[in-house]
């Protein structure tokens, strides 16, 4: 009996496995799509790190588990915008229909678990994921590190 490749069971089994990478951040992503829409991640940052696009799922959380280096993580919770830092070792999670978006610093690299009931959106192949413009602006006007911490610390005053 020969034995199938990892490969050829992910498939069999309903699998998806995919690798792309964003030409302008040069952000590395590795994931495994099972055929209920759940899905496994893995991130790795380019050399300037950089955002990521904010946005929301209406049936899906996302689990964000931290490697190595460290991210801001941004959230519109219907009544005003924050941010905060995750390094190493934390653990963080987006909430149904509440936009979020992550920031990762170069070369961070995060593994991020999409787990619940996905809500399929047309313009995106029926993938549940929905942009949030408002957040993605806000987060944007934070574009590095420094602004990041300048934001943090006008909180403390």
């Amino acid at each position: 009996m020969t034995t199938p490749t990892t490969l050829a069971a992910f498939k069999a089994a309903g699998m998806d496995i995919d690798h792309n990478e964003n030409e302008k951040t040069g952000e590395q992503r590795y994931s495994v799509e099972m055929s209920d829409g759940s899905k496994w991640i893995l991130t790795v940052a380019g050399k300037n790190g950089g955002w990521q696009n904010a946005h929301f799922h209406k049936g899906l959380w996302e689990t964000y588990v931290i490697q190595s280096g460290f991210i801001a993580f941004a959230e519109d919770t219907g009544q005003n915008m924050s941010v905060d830092y995750h390094c190493i070792g934390d653990v963080v999670s987006s909430v149904v229909n509440k936009a979020h978006n992550v920031w990762m610093s170069p070369g961070a690299v995060i593994h991020t678990v999409k787990a619940g009931e996905p809500v399929g959106n047309p313009d995106k192949k029926g993938n549940d994921w929905w942009p949030a413009p408002a957040l993605d602006a806000w987060s944007k006007s934070l574009a590095d590190e420094a602004a990041i911490d300048a934001y943090l610390e006008s909180l403390r005053v």
